[in-house]
């Protein structure tokens, strides 16, 4: 029997801890009678796009994807509407994608997920000439990626203390938003543009949101005193935002939205270094080929 052929692009710089002896564990736990895998190592960012282009330019049965979100993210733009197969290892600090579909955090299973080979057609969203995969983000949260990307370190605890410090300070914009299904004018603090439901660390910013749904699911967030988010917190974890002045949730297929000062965002964890005011957003169902526990 033909061996699948795996290419397999790992980011050495993803994460908190050292990835080192990855390729030796990918090794010892792939089922290489039915894999022939080569490895492909980043060397900045944007360079997981190229590599993927020439990876599926060349035929390879699977790409695997050794990272965290945004790792997998410029992995993902070349494959869109294709036929290879995309697999990952979680080795980012937060691994949002990774830990709604099931795949969790340990690299033993993950690996193991690609043995049993899986699959589902999931969704992306396409934004400009681009895709993601799980979550952007427009407003504050786009402000504190902007400085992180600054920061020599990532982790939850700097993501805390940097919420903490500008939470105060930070000024919202006014938005005009138009979907499919419907017109909102307002001021807000973050806006959440939802493939997938969670950030990493298991947290679910956007409760209920999923890739293979043919939706996007958005979240408004009016600037909002700490008191009365920790008040509505049960109700945020229920997931009962009909019950929450200060938030608002929308499902569409399609999305544009205007702002009256350029867009702070970011896109599956990392910012983007544009200065628009302006961007719109549309679902692509069942556009890529994910291999899942």
């Amino acid at each position: 029997m033909q061996k699948q052929t795996i290419a397999c692009i790992i980011n050495p710089k993803s994460g908190v801890r050292q990835n080192k002896n990855l390729q030796d564990e990918i090794l010892s736990t792939l089922d290489t009678d039915r894999y022939h895998i080569e490895f492909f190592e980043t060397k900045r960012r944007g360079h997981a796009t190229e590599l993927a282009e020439k990876i599926v330019s060349e035929g390879y049965d699977i790409l695997l994807v050794c990272g965290g979100d945004g790792t997998i993210n410029e992995a993902v733009q070349p494959i869109v509407n294709k036929d290879i197969l995309l697999g990952i290892i979680p080795t980012g600090s937060g691994n949002g994608l990774s830990m709604h579909t099931g795949i969790g955090r340990e690299h033993t299973e993950a690996i193991n997920i690609i043995n049993r080979q899986k699959t589902q057609k999931v969704d992306c969203i396409r934004y400009g000439d681009k895709f993601l995969i799980n979550l952007a983000g427009i407003g504050f949260d786009g402000f504190l990626t902007e400085i992180i990307a600054r920061k020599t370190y990532r982790g939850f605890w700097l993501y805390i203390w940097l919420f903490i410090r500008y939470f105060w300070i930070y000024k919202p914009s006014t938005y005009n938003i138009e979907t499919n299904t419907e017109s909102i004018k307002g001021r807000y603090n973050m806006i959440e543009i939802a493939n997938g439901p969670m950030y990493g660390y298991n947290f679910e910013v956007v409760p209920g949101a999923d890739i293979a749904d043919g939706i996007i699911d958005i979240l408004l967030l009016k600037k909002t005193p700490v008191w009365r988010i920790l008040l509505d917190s049960v109700k945020l974890m229920k997931n009962k935002w009909e019950q929450i002045s200060w938030a608002k949730r929308i499902q569409c297929t399609s999305v544009s939205i205007q702002s009256d000062a350029p867009l702070k965002m970011h896109v599956d964890g990392e910012f983007v270094d544009q200065n628009v005011t302006s961007i719109a957003f549309q679902i692509l169902p069942k556009s890529i080929n994910f291999i899942i526990p």
